[in-house]
Formats: C-alpha cells, structure tokens, sequence
C-alpha cells in the first residue's frame, strides 16, 4: 500500500488485478483511498488485450469515463433498440452512465491502455455491478457450448450454469447434407466457434479429430486450427484401441508373430510391450475391451 499523503503515484508502483467480468484485461488503480486518500472517486489504468475486453455489464450507482491513450475499442451503450455503437481511438473518450448496460471491446491489432475513472469508487464490489440478465428472462444465450462431444459439453455447461448463475445451451447440430460422420468430424462445432464474437460466451468441446486430424484429412477449411482457437483447459482422456475384424489372420497370430502388424502405424512402445509380455498383452486388451463394450451396453446402445 502506498502512503496516503503521495500527490503523484507511479504505474509502476502499483499491482495490477484482473478484474470481474473482463477477459484478457489488467488493470491498476492508481488513483483511490488507498493510494493517495481519495474517496470520491477512482483512477485506474487498464491493459486490455487484442479482441477482449468487458462482457455486457452495467454500473448502478456509478458513472464511468474511459478515455483511450492507445489503440481502438468497439463500444456499445444500452440494450436491444436502445443500444448505441461506435468506436474510438487516442484522444478518444466514453461515458457509460450509471445503470447503463454497456460494452468494450478492443478492435485493433495491439493492446488497448485506457485510464478509467469511477465516481464514486467502484472498488470491485459486487454490490456496483449488474450482470445482464440470464437468458430465460430475455430469450437470449449467454453462453453456448457448440458440441463435438455432446454428453461432456452438457455436464460442463450445468456446471458453470450453477457457479455462473448463467443459463447456456449445448448446440448440437448436423450439416444440410447429412454425411457419415454427423457434424463433419467436429469442424461445424469449430467453424461455428471461431466465427463467433470473442466474447466468451461461446466455447466448444475439441478434439484431435477437429484440431489435429482435419487439417490432413480435409483439402480446405473454414477455420485455422491454431490461430482461430485458444485453449481453456483439458477435460477428458480417451483410450484408443487396436481391434480387427475376428476373422483377420492377424487374430491368430501371438506373441513375436504378431509384432509387426502392432507395429505397422503403431507406437513402438505398445509393439514392445506385445513382443515381451504378450499373454499379458492380450489379457489388458481383452479386458479393456469387455469394459468398454459393458460402459456402452449401459447406456443403452445395442452392441453386436
């Protein structure tokens, strides 16, 4: 803390926090009672990064001024009919008046610095800010998961509907022309994702197959796997399984004489592992297997 009797504070004296309902957004209060003994109002000086910014929010009993020192910002003031949209730059300045539902959104290509200016402090009290309103009472979506894997996307997304107290969807949709694989291997959900506003609200369950495997298996693509996409957090692990049909000559085959149809593709640490333990080998995978096909049978699904 620094000492109350300082008229000049320094950015580089103060921590900076990142703040309630931003993304990609540090800021630092530089003017407050903390600071230099100021209670009726508040300086800070925000970092925000490229595409974020504040989600819908609103102020009730304070007015906000940002003013921009550098980079661009999409700004949006009120709800529905009402709302008011513009963009502003250096020298550029903003009200959002008190109970105001608005939005910032920096839409340049470098990070946005903005000082802000609350009066009175808002202070990150929770009392100071009003949400939009969930989705049943507005018939929007705040948050929407786009599904490739429907049965996770769906405990995750009433997870974060009770610790968000935010109504969300889980989309799970097929393409026009119906191919083999319904969703065209994850890259409806991905397109869909990295098409939307970088707001997020809008996330989606990714997979190797829509990430990894599409690149290679598609001549074009309505999305980069790399750029389009950042990563949040890992949720589930799969285990991949070597079958063949049960009349393949391979089934016959143990030990060393089924070697290299293991290793034909396969990682040499699985070939390994059946060239020296093979009873072992083919015991794991058995019972691997009648797990899997019992986890399947209770779910309901007929199984040959």
């Amino acid at each position: 803390m620094l000492p109350p009797t300082r008229f000049v504070v320094r950015e580089a004296d103060v921590p900076g926090y990142h703040p309630a309902h931003h993304t990609g957004t540090l800021n630092r209060r530089l003017i407050s009672d903390e600071t230099v003994g100021c209670t009726s109002m508040e300086v800070l000086l925000g970092t925000v990064e490229r595409h974020q910014g504040a989600l819908p929010h609103a102020h009730p009993t304070l007015d906000q001024v940002c003013c921009m020192l550098e980079g661009r910002a999409r700004i949006e003031v009120g709800e529905g009919d009402a709302m008011r949209v513009d963009e502003i730059g250096p020298g550029d300045a903003c009200l959002f008046p008190s109970n105001e539902m608005h939005r910032f959104t920096v839409v340049s290509d470098t990070p946005a610095r903005v000082p802000i200016v609350h009066n009175p402090p808002y202070m990150e009290r929770p009392e100071n800010v009003r949400r939009r309103a969930p989705s049943g009472a507005r018939g929007e979506i705040p948050m929407r998961f786009v599904k490739t894997l429907f049965a996770a996307a769906r405990g995750i997304a009433e997870a974060l509907q009770r610790g968000l107290d935010m109504n969300n969807v889980v989309d799970s949709r097929r393409p026009a022309k119906e191919p083999p694989a319904p969703g065209a291997s994850g890259a409806i959900a991905a397109d869909i994702l990295a098409k939307a506003p970088p707001d997020s609200c809008t996330l989606t369950m990714a997979t190797n197959t829509s990430h990894s495997a599409n690149p290679s298996l598609f001549r074009k693509l309505p999305y980069d796997p790399v750029k389009d996409f950042t990563p949040i957090a890992q949720t589930s692990n799969f285990l991949f399984l070597l079958v063949v049909n049960a009349a393949s000559p391979a089934r016959r085959r143990r030990g060393p004489a089924a070697v290299p149809f293991l290793r034909d593709g396969r990682p040499r640490a699985l070939a390994s592992m059946a060239e020296r333990h093979p009873e072992d080998f083919e015991r794991c995978m058995r019972a691997e297997v009648v797990e899997r096909v019992e986890v399947v049978k209770r779910s309901g699904a007929k199984v040959d």
